[in-house]
Parts: C-alpha cells; sequence; structure tokens
C-alpha cells in the first residue's frame, strides 16, 4: 500500500500526529511519501527541518505550472498511490487512488502548527 501526505496545511498543521501516524504506517509495511507542489530542495529541507524520517526519494515535489491542479493527480497515478492525504479539496478529487481531505482550514485556522519550521524559517 502507498501512502501520500501533503506538507502545507496537512503535516504542518498536525505534524505530531500525522508523522506518528507516517511512522505507524511504514512500520506496518505501507510505503508512505511526502507529495507536496513545494519545490524539491525546499520540500527536503522542511522535512529535515521538521523531523519527518523519510528518504528523499520519497519525497516528491509536483509540478504546478506543467500541470496545474492535477500535478499531485499526476505523481499519484505515476507512483500508484492508494490513498493521497491533502488539504485541498481538488487534489484529491481526480485520480485513481482514495482522496482523504484534511478539513480544509477557514481563515481563522493555523495552516503551521507552532512547532513548525515553515519555509520563512528556514530564511532566517
Amino acid at each position: 500500500m502507498k501512502i501520500g501526505f501533503d506538507i502545507g496545511g496537512v503535516i504542518s498543521r498536525y505534524p505530531e500526529k500525522m508523522i506518528q501516524l507516517m511512522g505507524i504506517l511504514q512500520m506496518g509495511g505501507a510505503e508512505v511519501y511526502v507529495i507536496t507542489d513545494i519545490p524539491f530542495d525546499i520540500a527536503v529541507e522542511l522535512c529535515a527541518k521538521n523531523h519527518i524520517a523519510i528518504a528523499q526519494d520519497r519525497i516528491i515535489s509536483c509540478d504546478w505550472g506543467k500541470h496545474m491542479d492535477l500535478c499531485k493527480t499526476k505523481a499519484c497515478e505515476e507512483l500508484g498511490i492508494d490513498f493521497l492525504i491533502d488539504d485541498r479539496p481538488d487534489y484529491c478529487a481526480v485520480g485513481d487512488f482514495i482522496g482523504l481531505v484534511v478539513s480544509p482550514r477557514p481563515l481563522t485556522a493555523k495552516y503551521y502548527h507552532e512547532t513548525w519550521v515553515n519555509q520563512e524559517k528556514l530564511a532566517t
């Protein structure tokens, strides 16, 4: 079984629980991926700084410029992903995988958990 996790709004919003879930799934034999539309180098650095234990070849940076809202669909199809966990319903809506949507955040909800090292913090 292959499961993809989005960074922004999913892992970044609930890092402790999502990282724990990723580990449990890996221990159970699932192939876990980080599937993001963040540039690869930044995604790798975010995973490292936020203690996400995942091999770099399991961090997939989707080409939004080329495929737009289907960028994650294309990646999931190429990888044979069974489940995609994302906060964007449109990313979960199309494809031969089960899309699990973390409830999209209202304007008042936090996108990042207070412990999350985000892109702005990487620059400092």
